[in-house]
């Protein structure tokens, strides 16, 4: 497989300070305006992307929510989309937070243990369809809740048998009918009828799974393999179509996803790079180098807008930050060009009427009459686009 760079897609537009240890977890709301952060200093960052700030930080005085695990964005759960996260802790908590319509800061809905305090939330995804939030412990405990409008969290069922994986990535599909468990040491994925928790299937990959990410579509999905990058599946099948080398300088899990509708893949790295790859071409698009050689690109997110894309990076050093990329899409590209002529016409045409006012001038100044009919003439017959 070629890797060559192409024209730069991405830039870097901002970068925001102010964590206090590693960095695990990113993710944008739907329009792009907060993101929420999370790592090892027992808070959640909700980050102002207009005004490249922090907006809020959420935490614990007692401290007894561990580090921030993962995060999602609930959305569709109340009116103005965007504004409800729930995010998972070390110490076995799920909560959920909501900035209410017109309010300025996030407000605590609730707070629930999900799992005994000794076992970190791995992983979770939220099933929009029917308001359910999917939860994995370390351990291979398997949990199924509903989001009350206010905030609750109430149990539909639990699994607890002893399934000797950690499952690294959890997934809805089929418009929250089922779910997919991806186990780490058995390199196993696990579908699961969404209303009972009983597995349906499973497949075991062709490697270990470090993290695993399935398209929107649902047809497709990238694995991080454990040993030397990433590889990507037609989904179902058990056996990959195409592998992304990663230079690997340590044994770490790499975060990975799909951006722009399916059309680009992100894989992290440990070498303070992240790869952009095209999936219709499979080919290397593009390096963001968001550090030195030395850092290691904890998390990555990305958010989809009609005139820009959003990617997201951060790091896992004790004083990471978080880098901030935007991509303009042909839909501001055309937009400015639009404008951009229509700037040029109304130049040209105003341009024309100061040279007739001069040659009126100097016309009537030598005595020479000049027909008014011919600027009425012409007026009626120049066409100015705004």
């Amino acid at each position: 497989m070629p890797f060559k760079d192409a024209k730069a897609e991405y830039f870097r537009i901002t970068q925001l300070r102010g964590t206090e240890g590693p960095i695990n977890c990113l993710a944008f709301t739907k329009d792009g305006k907060f993101l929420a952060s999370g790592g090892d200093d027992q808070s959640l960052r909700i980050w102002d992307i207009t005004k490249s700030s922090a907006h809020q930080v959420l935490s614990d005085p007692m401290e007894h929510w561990g580090q921030v695990t993962c995060i999602k964005w609930l959305f569709g759960m109340s009116s103005d989309h965007g504004n409800v996260v729930a995010f998972g802790t070390g110490r076995g908590l799920a909560l959920v937070y909501q900035r209410a319509k017109e309010a300025e800061l996030f407000k605590e809905l609730s707070s629930t243990s999900v799992l005994p305090f000794n076992e970190p939330v791995e992983c979770m995804d939220y099933d929009h369809h029917r308001c359910r939030l999917m939860l994995c412990g370390h351990l291979g405990k398997l949990r199924m809740y509903t989001v009350e409008k206010n905030g609750t969290l109430n149990l539909v069922w639990m699994k607890d048998e002893d399934m000797l994986i950690i499952p690294r990535s959890v997934r809805f599909l089929s418009k929250g009918e089922n779910f997919l468990v991806f186990g780490l040491e058995c390199g196993t994925m696990f579908c699961r009828a969404a209303a009972t928790g009983v597995i349906t299937w499973f497949k075991p990959l062709q490697s270990s799974i470090g993290n695993a990410y399935l398209s929107s579509d649902e047809n497709w999905l990238l694995v991080d393999n454990l040993m030397k990058g990433f590889d990507l599946y037609e989904y179902p099948r058990p056996s990959p179509s195409e592998s992304f080398p990663i230079v690997r300088e340590r044994p770490y899990v790499h975060d990975t996803m799909f951006l722009e509708h399916g059309g680009r893949i992100a894989c992290r790295s440990n070498h303070g790079k992240v790869y952009l790859f095209c999936l219709e071409t499979r080919e290397l698009v593009q390096r963001l180098a968001h550090g030195s050689r030395t850092l290691m690109v904890q998390a990555v997110h990305g958010c989809l807008m009609a005139d820009h894309h959003l990617l997201t990076t951060g790091t896992s050093d004790s004083t990471p930050d978080i880098c901030i990329w935007e991509k303009k899409t042909k839909f501001h590209k055309d937009g400015l060009k639009a404008y951009s002529c229509s700037l040029v016409s109304v130049l040209m045409s105003l341009n024309f009427f100061v040279i007739a006012a001069l040659v009126m001038f100097w016309l009537n100044s030598k005595g020479i009459s000049f027909d008014l009919e011919m600027p009425r003439f012409l007026m009626s017959n120049l066409s100015i686009i705004e």
